[in-house]
C-alpha cells in the first residue's frame, strides 16, 4: 500500500507538467487552449473550495493540525482564480489581466499551501520529530517567493520551482520516513499527502505557462483542483468513520465496564454478606456494647464507601487501601486469631479501579487458609520501578490451582477485566501450593496535575 501510494504521489506531482507540455506539442489535442468554458468549469470549481473552507472553518473540532489545513484550503481558494485556466472567463467579461501579478501571487499561495499541508502533516503525525525542523522548509519558501518575484528571466522561473519542490520531496521524505517508523500513518494522512502532490503537479503546469515554455494548461488546473477537493472530501470521511468507530467501542467498553464494576459492587453488597455483617454486629452486641458499636461503625462505613463508589471508576491507591483495611478490621472483630495485613506502602502517587482488590484479598481470607493459619499474613506492597508503579499482594496461605479461575472465580475475572479495561494492564497471579500466591499488577505512572485528573 505504502508502495502504491508513492507511486501515486510521484504521478501527481509530474502529471502537470508532462501534459501541458505533450498539449503545446500537439495542440489541435485541445482545441482553442484556454477557453470561455475552462474559465467557467474554474468559476464552479472555485465555488466549490469555498464550500469546503467554510466547512472546515466552522468544523468542532480545532486541533492545531486542522488550523494547518484550513490555512491550507484558504490560500488554494486564492490560487484557483490566479490560474492560467481562470483567465478564459477574465477575458470574456473583459476583465484585466494582471499576468506578472497573478503569478507572483500565485506562487506565494502555492508555497502557503505546501507549507501549511506539511506543517499539518508534522504536527498531527510526527509530533516527536522536533529535529524535523520546520522552520528551515519555512525559510527556503520565503527565499524561493523572493527570487521568484524578482527574475526578470522568465525562464529561469522554473529552476527556482524546481529547487522548492525538491526541497519538499526531501523534507517529506524525512517526515514520511519517521511517520512510518512510528505507525503512525493512516488512510486521513495518506489523502492528506495527496494534496500536497497535487499541488506540486498543479503549479509546475502554470509556472511553465509563466515562463513561456508551453502555451496553455487545457484545464489541468482545474482538474487537479477537483482532486483536491476529493482528497480533502476523503479525508473527512475516513476521519468521521474512525470517529464513530471510536465512538462505538468507547460506548461498548462504558457498558462492559459499568456491567463489571456493578458485579463488583453486588459482590460486596450482596444480601448473604449483609445479613451475614448483620448477624455479626448483633453477636458483638450481646458480648459487648463498646465492640458492637466498633463493629457496626466499621461495617457501616464500609457499606458507605461501596455505594459512594457506584459511579467511580479509578481511585488513589490510597483509597482502596482505606477500603481494604475497613473491610478486614471487620471481618475479624470476631475472630479469635485475627490474621494480620500488612501494609508495605513506598509509593503510591497511582490509582486503580475502585474495589478492584477486594476479590484478590477475600481470596486470600476464604480460601487460601491464610486465616487459620498460624502465623498467616498478606502483605500488601508498592514501589516505583521507573516508569511503572508495581503493586503486589501476597499471602502465605495453602495457594491454588491458577488455572482453575478460568472457570471460576468471578470476582477475580472481573477484577481482572477492569484493570485491562480502566489501566490497560493485566494482573500476573503465580501461586504455589503450600506457599502462597501473589498478584502483581504494574501500572503507569502518573504525577502532578495528571494524576490528581486521573484518579477524579
Amino acid at each position: 500500500m505504502r508502495i502504491f501510494t508513492t507511486i501515486i504521489n510521484i504521478f501527481l506531482a509530474c502529471a502537470g507538467g508532462v501534459i501541458s507540455y505533450i498539449l503545446t506539442i500537439f495542440p489541435s489535442a485541445v482545441a482553442g487552449g484556454v477557453t470561455f468554458a475552462t474559465g467557467i468549469f474554474a468559476l464552479v470549481t472555485q465555488l466549490l473550495i469555498i464550500i469546503v473552507f467554510i466547512i472546515q472553518s466552522v468544523s468542532r473540532r480545532r486541533s492545531i493540525a486542522e488550523y494547518h489545513m484550513v490555512l491550507a484550503t484558504f490560500f488554494l481558494m486564492l490560487y484557483l482564480p490566479l490560474s492560467p485556466d481562470a483567465f478564459g472567463f477574465y477575458s470574456y467579461i473583459n476583465f484585466p489581466l494582471f499576468y506578472d501579478v497573478a503569478d507572483i501571487a500565485g506562487n506565494i499561495c502555492f508555497i502557503c499551501v505546501s507549507l501549511s499541508v506539511l506543517n499539518c502533516i508534522r504536527t498531527d503525525y510526527c509530533p516527536a520529530s522536533s529535529k524535523v525542523h520546520y522552520f528551515l522548509i519555512a525559510a527556503v519558501g520565503g527565499l524561493c517567493a523572493a527570487v521568484y518575484a524578482v527574475l526578470y528571466a522568465d525562464r529561469l522561473k522554473i529552476i527556482v520551482h524546481a529547487a522548492y519542490v525538491l526541497v519538499l520531496f526531501v523534507y517529506y521524505s524525512i517526515l514520511r520516513a519517521r511517520i512510518y517508523n512510528k505507525g503512525s500513518d493512516n488512510e486521513t494522512f495518506i489523502f492528506i499527502s495527496f494534496i500536497l502532490f497535487c499541488m506540486i503537479g498543479m503549479h509546475t503546469a502554470n509556472v511553465l505557462v509563466y515562463s513561456g515554455l508551453v502555451r496553455h494548461t487545457g484545464g489541468i488546473t482545474v482538474a487537479y483542483m477537483w482532486a483536491c477537493i476529493f482528497s480533502f472530501a476523503s479525508a473527512y470521511l475516513v476521519f468521521f468513520i474512525k470517529i464513530d468507530r471510536v465512538a462505538c467501542a468507547a460506548t461498548e467498553y462504558k457498558m462492559q465496564n459499568d456491567r463489571l464494576k456493578m458485579q463488583v459492587l453486588m459482590g460486596q453488597v450482596k444480601p448473604h454478606f449483609i445479613f451475614n455483617a448483620m448477624e455479626k454486629v448483633k453477636s458483638m452486641y450481646h458480648l459487648n456494647e463498646s465492640a458492637g458499636d466498633k463493629c457496626l461503625d466499621l461495617f457501616s462505613s464500609y457499606l458507605r464507601e461501596s455505594l459512594a463508589l457506584m459511579d467511580t471508576e479509578v481511585i488513589p491507591i490510597d483509597r482502596e487501601l482505606q477500603n481494604i483495611s475497613r473491610y478486614i478490621d471487620f471481618i475479624n472483630t470476631d475472630r479469635e486469631r485475627p490474621f494480620e495485613v500488612i501494609y508495605d506502602i513506598d509509593y503510591s502517587r497511582f490509582c486503580v479501579p475502585a474495589f478492584a482488590l477486594h476479590p484478590f484479598i477475600e481470596n486470600a481470607v476464604r480460601y487460601s487458609g491464610v486465616d487459620e493459619k498460624e502465623g498467616g499474613i498478606i502483605v500488601i506492597s508498592t514501589r516505583r520501578d521507573g516508569e511503572w508503579a508495581e503493586l503486589k499482594i501476597t499471602d502465605n496461605g495453602a495457594g491454588f490451582d491458577v488455572s482453575a479461575i478460568k472457570e471460576g472465580a468471578h470476582g477475580i475475572n472481573n477484577s481482572v477485566e477492569r484493570f485491562r479495561l480502566l489501566m490497560g494492564v493485566s494482573p500476573v497471579i503465580t501461586s504455589e501450593a503450600g506457599r502462597g500466591t501473589q498478584v502483581l499488577i504494574r501500572i503507569k505512572c502518573k504525577g502532578g496535575k495528571d494524576y490528581e485528573d486521573y484518579c477524579g
